[in-house]
């Protein structure tokens, strides 16, 4: 099945599709607080970096997501966004057979369509919950798997015991597995990143466009074996981090106040919209784990119409039917400030019930 990706968070698009200057982006996970101030504040006073070419190497970021972690320098490279590393990833390794537990990011897809490709699925009757048994016995197959933790769209965590049996089987078959923990921060669980530099065959992706709120600027990174990370930059294009985004990449890290204030947020909140969801006639929402909340249409109405209806009133929501996997009965919501909040209540439950 060939399908047609997009992703949320297209205001120029959303504005034009629906006639507002005022809209409220439920459709991409970014931070409702937005980025650091400390960031704000060095990318408005140190502008004058765009007349030289920033540092290739990324060598200050990379030193200080180093001491962040505390890990090697060497053990992490720096990218356009998580994005371009998946794509690099892809092209550096060249799996001739890989897997992809759907419904998830598309980019894996994506990035991966050289390959002979295996889609494992997570079942609805199961709540999408990550399928061990398939998984492990997948793995044999392939020579690369990519997983999703916590995973986008459905917002499940994979199971400790779980990860870490499979990254351990994963070493021993020598399969990698590459495991994007963009959504990781906002829950608190925890990362196997600090297993990377150990592991041949265990990548590690993290970005700053969704905690950090830098989604313009691109920005993000991968942890991996040091042999693993030097492959991969050797596969790299030059310059694609600019130095804005490196600087502002360094603030973020160093600004805990913000990170700790953000996780509150999300926490609070999501739990809020959570129960709040869960009273209206006609949506089954997931227990999410991050900073957006998976939802099942349980009335008579398709996710597009839905979308269309609650653009309509100024509020973006991401239809999940261009998910492999899923149908037109899936929707998702980001977590954000409580105002904003009640505003898409208000305006799901007018959409429900035909107001348009």
């Amino acid at each position: 099945m060939s399908l047609k990706f997009t992703h949320g968070g297209n205001i120029r698009k959303f504005r034009e599709q629906f006639g507002k200057k005022n809209v409220i982006d439920f459709s991409a996970n970014i931070n409702p607080l937005g980025p650091s101030q400390r960031v704000l504040d060095i990318v408005r006073r140190d502008y004058n970096v765009v007349v030289h070419y920033p540092d290739t190497d990324c060598e200050h970021l990379r030193k200080e997501l180093a001491q962040y972690y505390d890990i090697d320098a060497k053990n992490i490279i720096v990218g356009n966004g998580s994005t371009e590393i998946i794509y690099l990833i892809a092209r550096t390794l060249c799996p001739k057979k890989a897997a992809i537990l759907v419904p998830t990011f598309s980019e894996y897809e994506l990035a991966l369509n050289t390959a002979n490709l295996k889609f494992i699925k997570r079942l609805e009757k199961d709540n999408f919950e990550f399928p061990d048994n398939k998984v492990f016995e997948e793995i044999n197959n392939v020579d690369l798997l990519f997983l999703c933790n916590p995973n986008n769209p459905t917002g499940n965590l994979i199971p400790e015991e779980s990860l870490l049996e499979l990254t351990e089987i994963a070493r021993k078959k020598k399969k990698f597995v590459i495991l994007d923990e963009t959504f990781i921060d906002f829950c608190l669980a925890r990362s196997v990143l600090e297993q990377a530099p150990e592991n041949k065959y265990l990548i590690i992706l993290r970005s700053f466009s969704k905690l950090w709120g830098l989604p313009g600027l691109r920005l993000g990174y991968a942890a991996g074996h040091s042999q693993t990370i030097g492959l991969l930059k050797k596969y790299k294009e030059p310059w694609t981090v600019n130095a804005l985004a490196q600087k502002a990449g360094v603030e973020s890290l160093r600004d805990k106040e913000h990170f700790d204030k953000s996780v509150r947020l999300v926490k609070n909140e999501s739990r809020f919209l959570f129960e709040k969801i869960s009273k209206i006639q006609g949506l089954k929402p997931y227990p999410p784990s991050a900073n957006f909340i998976f939802v099942r249409i349980i009335a008579d109405i398709s996710s597009k119409e839905l979308y269309f209806r609650c653009g309509r009133k100024g509020i973006i929501i991401r239809d999940c039917s261009n998910f492999r996997g899923l149908n037109n009965k899936f929707i998702r919501v980001a977590v954000r400030t409580r105002s904003e909040n009640l505003k898409l209540l208000k305006v799901l439950k007018e959409s429900l019930n035909g107001k348009r």
